[in-house]
């Protein structure tokens, strides 16, 4: 039923939400693994080129950029897989969410319903890392923290506010439609 500011749960399906929410997580995923291994790559170069006599670092040099990006590249397809059902879920969660709390579809309620709703599944997500993880990784160094937990977090943070946004305005074009059309 659509009413006044309601929009009916099945026009933008469960479906499509899924494949949007598994979707940009991983691209997401590759895009950090590049930022991480061009990093890595440049900063273990620098060590090398530093340490090494003139005559040997060529080889050393290619065969360290190529050991780095084929690590970071299987890394990166089995987080991106993993990123992608995270992502899929949240997609759902959210759908839920907004439909539920933001009938009127107003942009101010998106941001605040997104930021809280991406703020408690890091919060589990991270409950969860300390409880599985506790003995294998620990979290008491800032760089730690920040890489495994602390940037990924921020992109995941953005991510779920900006997608909440655009479905939010995919919404309200559809409302909008319907409403244009039924006059």
């Amino acid at each position: 039923m659509i009413g006044q500011g309601v929009l009916n749960m099945n026009t933008i399906s469960d479906k499509v939400m899924f494949y949007r929410g598994a979707l940009v997580p991983m691209a997401a995923t590759f895009a950090y693994s590049i930022l991480v291994m061009i990093y890595v790559i440049i900063r273990s170069s620098l060590t090398i080129y530093g340490s090494m006599p003139k005559g040997e670092r060529s080889l050393i040099l290619w065969l360290n950029g190529f050991s780095v990006a084929y690590s970071v590249m299987i890394f990166s397809l089995i987080m991106a897989m993993v990123s992608s059902l995270v992502g899929a879920v949240t997609a759902l969660i959210l759908k839920k969410v907004l439909l539920h709390f933001n009938p009127q579809f107003q942009w101010n309620k998106v941001l605040i319903i997104s930021f809280t709703t991406a703020l408690a599944l890091l919060t589990i997500h991270y409950l969860l890392l300390r409880i599985f993880l506790n003995g294998y990784m620990t979290f008491d160094y800032p760089e730690t923290f920040l890489f495994w937990w602390g940037f990924p977090a921020v992109i995941f943070l953005g991510v779920v506010v900006v997608g909440s946004y655009q479905f939010n305005k995919a919404l309200l074009g559809q409302h909008l439609k319907g409403n244009s059309t039924s006059n």
